[in-house]
């Protein structure tokens, strides 16, 4: 079985509009074919358990979800969202049920490139959400 997960952090004052979206996808890549320098699944090495995409995109929701405690110690006066798909590694399946609620300001959106802060856009890939006003 196969779901998408979302959270919906209501503003200071209950409002549940636009706001900031976190959004990540909960599946692991096919090591079906892949060439790696590692053991696949599992690696120790210094102490430390790892594997080819044993975290990568799981490592930003590992991050995003502690932050919902701190969205609402800050009161922000907006809608906070956490938005978790599936099926990334087949087109993004997860995504239209996820996006076709929502409507927000900002929208933070996980790429694992070496985990370090990008300040531009890597991509854009864009869909109609299907809302109207």
């Amino acid at each position: 079985m196969h779901t998408s997960l979302r959270a919906l952090l209501p503003g200071e004052n209950g409002t549940m509009q636009a706001g900031i979206i976190l959004s990540g996808h909960t599946d692991v890549v096919p090591v079906d074919k892949q060439r790696c320098g590692t053991e696949l699944l599992v690696t120790v090495s210094d102490g430390n358990v790892g594997g080819h995409g044993g975290t990568g995109m799981k490592g930003f929701i590992a991050v995003a979800l502690p932050l919902t405690s701190v969205y609402f110690e800050m009161k922000c006066s907006k809608l906070g969202h956490c938005s978790f798909s599936f099926g990334e590694e087949a087109g993004c399946v997860g995504v239209p049920c996820l996006i076709s609620y929502v409507r927000v300001d900002y929208h933070v959106v996980e790429a694992a490139a070496r985990m370090t802060g990008v300040h531009r856009e890597q991509g854009l890939y864009s869909v109609p959400s299907g809302r109207r006003e």
